[in-house]
């Protein structure tokens, strides 16, 4: 098979052509052909070099392979690379199949001597033999010199054959920069390679020659260094004698000749994909010398009134102000890929303008950057950063601002990086920021003076406000809005926006920004000269710019951002509560508008903070309470009057949850122990509440929306909780699941917890029953895993009986019986256990006790089951 590969299978498909170089490409092997036998190649590569079975493999590859068939012999070391990198990361490999890469590794690495080591098409030579990665290495580049020569010196003659057969020997090419150090391929190969990269992306060159030399460029940039006596280990450049030094200027002047990456306005003479590319060159170019830049920057600060600077020091600032200009180019380039590739080097630079900030806090900041009479700060370039962010942060204008979209999915995202470059840069300069943040939005409220800020385009006014949104982000110290608020500069400037018409803007997106800036520095309108702008923003967000608006995005977000408006100003609303409730009341009966069950839940947890935090009477509480109750405890009973309820469990149940949820969410806002006319209220919703879990007991929403609900009334309407709980809990703990039944205990427990022995005539027909279902719920699971669905033990499972995940679950229903008998003792309730309902289970209960302490394999259920007894021991000694 080896020698039919070698030596027939390319012949045999290309009958007729004598030059396999200049062979159309009708007549050569079928690509997936090629790329199987470049398979087998390497496994016998794999399988018979290590052990001399192969002792010919590089004549035979290099001299022979490489000129019949140079397209299977770039595949074969392509694909032998890929093998070696795939290693890595592979854990599952045979121990022979690892010892095997190793042993192939150390023979082309010249580590290992073998017959195949040894083979060479130049015996007799004097010179140091080349190592077998070098021959190897040396050939590839070979063939790729010998292609672009029959392509022309600009590549004009490109035939689609030649064009293959150069991006495969480019990606060869960067397979060998993947896998090994450039001090492996030997010198002389490895700067040939570089000559023939050079030429890779002339313009005339196909764009998928260009694209694949660029990438092994990138590849070659993250490589260790060539320099084998006294270069960098890493792929981290550290010296200013480092190799690859002129080889990035001389791949940047190639750029900048080649004007891949052009100006904007320019005209592009590449292909998008070249110029993404490109950049993502531009940005590895950047990330590695940035280290070495600052490094440099700090030993000329530090020597600068003693020493001059070295040439070397200087063409390190010089080659970096270079990969500046294309830097440049490419953040400003009208296409996010483009843009978006360059977005980890402006991170980088940010920090370093930080840490220049820090640095001239003491001195000027010119005497720290200026080096032989040239300003190399970077702070100096911030003012055309945020230019540029600020034309790339405006969305086309065409843009629909669907982000389901995948298109317009990546539009956000890159905006989400560009937002937290502007935040790094308001750290390094907040007030070069403020000056910029403060000059767009003049022009913007200057344009307005003509025409309306709400008839700007959309791109203007969206990106603007994101400029003040996202400012405070990056002000130190934190928290950045208490501190701008100090500002008044920006305190002018937030009084500017309120004061125009932009709640007025059609686009929705305007819209929500405007109000989620308002509520971000809520604390603005604590200045009472700023009241009238309060009531402009309330009018405009609970009216029909914001609550009531016809998009149901604007809606919703208003719904939360009302929310939060009214929990950060709840002290200064007390005139405006009567307004808001009536709003919002008749927002939530308006079937015209439909709301998210999310978004009614925010409304109705406003409506409780504007009745229970803004100093209202008793009466007026009560007042707006039931304007607000009535219709709603309305809207329930008509469901529970449905014709069929039970039909539809899922539908029913999932709107009644939601609306005793919302009575849940209203309490929220009252205090621990409201007024008595406060406690009636919530005492009616609790009958409701009650007629709804007997409607829908097998509703899992209902069941654990009741419950939420209970706990709400535990700590709001107290003891008047305690005469309907008895047939809650008989309704929940008949009809609760595995997924549930931990929401019931707690509900136990708290009432234990809240009314200690006041709780035990609520609890003391629960308590059995509940014992009862944790055991059954807990033999479930055993009976799940049992043969034939049998089950006649009534011990407790151990972990051989059921899966492991069962077991532990078990265990944990197991413990919510243990935890509920410690609660009922612990907080003086444990005359439930000798009552009449349970007296005569007392013996059960105690055994129950008794294994959880002795049998179940779990210390904190053993301990659970200690205390009790010792608890109970306690009292009844006590009493005794």
């Amino acid at each position: 098979m080896r020698h039919y590969l070698l030596y027939q299978f390319g012949s045999s498909m290309m009958v007729g052509t004598s030059d396999p170089a200049t062979t159309s490409s009708t007549s050569r092997p079928p690509s997936f052909l090629r790329n199987k036998a470049a398979l087998i190649l390497m496994q016998h590569i794999l399988l018979d070099v290590p052990t001399d079975r192969w002792p010919t493999f590089l004549p035979d590859l290099c001299s022979h392979l490489a000129q019949s068939y140079p397209e299977l012999f770039l595949k074969t070391c392509e694909t032998l690379l890929e093998d070696f990198l795939l290693g890595l990361n592979q854990e599952n490999q045979l121990a022979e199949q690892k010892e095997s890469i190793r042993r192939v590794k150390d023979i082309l690495k010249g580590y290992s001597t073998t017959a195949a080591a040894t083979a060479t098409s130049t015996e007799g030579s004097t010179e140091p033999r080349a190592t077998p990665l070098e021959q190897l290495f040396g050939t590839t580049v070979h063939v790729l010199a010998l292609s672009l020569q029959q392509s022309g010196e600009n590549g004009n003659a490109t035939t689609p054959a030649t064009k293959e057969l150069q991006v495969l020997a480019l990606e060869t090419i960067k397979a060998f920069f993947m896998w090994t150090e450039l001090a492996f391929l030997g010198s002389e190969h490895a700067n040939r390679a570089l000559e023939l990269l050079l030429l890779g992306f002339q313009p005339s060159r196909p764009s998928e020659v260009q694209l694949a030399a660029l990438q092994a460029w990138e590849e070659w940039t993250t490589s260790a260094s060539m320099n084998v006596g006294g270069g960098s280990d890493t792929s981290t450049i550290t010296s200013a004698h480092d190799p690859k030094l002129p080889v990035m200027s001389a791949v940047l002047e190639r750029l900048h000749e080649s004007n891949l990456l052009p100006y904007t306005g320019e005209s592009t003479v590449a292909e998008i994909e070249v110029v993404i590319e490109v950049a993502k060159l531009v940005n590895l170019f950047g990330l590695e010398i940035a280290p070495l830049r600052d490094s440099t920057m700090q030993q000329l600060k530090e020597g600068a009134s003693n020493n001059a600077p070295m040439n070397g020091e200087l063409t390190i600032l010089s080659l970096f102000n270079k990969i500046l200009d294309m830097f440049f180019r490419g953040l400003n380039y009208d296409d996010i890929d483009v843009s978006g590739a360059v977005l980890p080097l402006a991170s980088r630079l940010a920090l370093t303008m930080e840490k220049e900030k820090a640095e001239s806090s003491a001195q000027s900041s010119s005497s720290l950057t200026t080096i032989a009479g040239t300003n190399y700060g970077l702070r100096q370039h911030i003012p055309q950063i945020l230019n540029i962010f600020y034309r790339q942060l405006k969305y086309p204008e065409d843009f629909d601002y669907d982000f389901e979209d995948d298109i317009n999915a990546e539009e956000e995202l890159y905006r989400t990086e560009l937002t937290k470059l502007y935040v790094k840069l308001v750290t390094a300069a907040p007030e070069v920021c403020l000056q910029f943040v403060c000059e767009a939005a003049g022009q913007l409220l200057q344009a307005s003076s003509n025409i309306t800020l709400s008839s700007l385009p959309t791109p203007d006014v969206e990106a603007t406000l994101s400029l003040v949104f996202h400012y405070c982000e990056g002000v130190r110290p934190a928290p950045g809005v208490k501190v701008m608020l100090k500002n008044k500069t920006f305190v002018n400037l937030l009084s500017a926006i309120h004061n125009s018409d932009i709640a007025s803007h059609p686009h929705e997106q305007v819209l929500c920004l405007y109000y989620d800036t308002a509520v971000r520095y809520c604390l603005f309108y604590k200045d009472d000269a700023h009241g009238e702008l309060l009531s402009k923003l309330l009018d405009s967000i609970s009216g029909s710019r914001g609550l009531q608006h016809a998009q149901p995005m604007v809606r919703s977000r208003c719904s939360y951002l009302f929310l939060r408006l009214v929990k950060s100003l709840v002290a200064l609303l007390r005139p405006l509560v009567e307004t808001a409730v009536h709003g919002i009341s008749s927002l939530l009966t308006n079937s015209e508008l439909e709301l998210r069950p999310d978004d009614t839940l925010y409304l109705f947890e406003t409506i409780g903070l504007l009745l229970g935090k803004t100093g209202l009477t008793p009466l007026e509480q009560q007042r707006y309470l039931t304007l607000v109750m009535t219709p709603h405890v309305q809207s329930i009973k008509n469901v529970l009057s449905t014709p069929g309820l039970s039909s539809d469990v899922e539908a029913y149940g999932e709107s009644l949850s939601y609306s005793i949820a919302a009575i849940a969410y209203l309490s929220k806002g009252f205090a621990k122990q409201p007024s008595n006319e406060i406690q009636q209220v919530l005492i009616e919703a609790t009958n409701i509440a009650l007629e709804v879990l007997r409607a829908l007991p097998v509703s899992d929403a209902v069941r654990n929306k009741v419950m939420v609900f209970l706990q709400r009334m535990i700590q709001s309407i107290g003891d008047k909780v305690l005469v309907p709980m008895p047939d809650f809990l008989a309704l929940l703990i008949e009809h609760c699941t595995g997924d549930d039944i931990l929401f019931v205990a707690q509900l136990i427990n708290q009432t234990s917890i809240k009314f200690k022995e006041r709780a035990a005539p609520a609890i003391d027909a629960a308590l059995y029953p509940f014992l009862l279902k944790c055991d059954a719920l807990a033999k479930a699971l055993s009976a799940s895993t049992t043969v034939n669905g049998s089950n006649n033990s009534t011990q407790s499972s151990t972990p051989t009986e059921i899966p492991p995940h069962l077991y532990t679950e078990q265990l944990s229903i197991q413990k919510l019986a243990f935890t509920v008998l410690h609660h009922i003792v612990m907080h003086n309730v444990t005359v439930v256990l000798t009552s009449p309902t349970n007296a005569g289970n007392l013996e059960t209960t105690f055994t129950i006790v008794k294994e959880g302490a002795t049998v179940v394999k779990d210390p904190v259920i053993q301990r659970t089951c200690l205390k009790f007894f010792r608890e109970l021991l306690e009292q009844w000694g006590t009493a005794a």
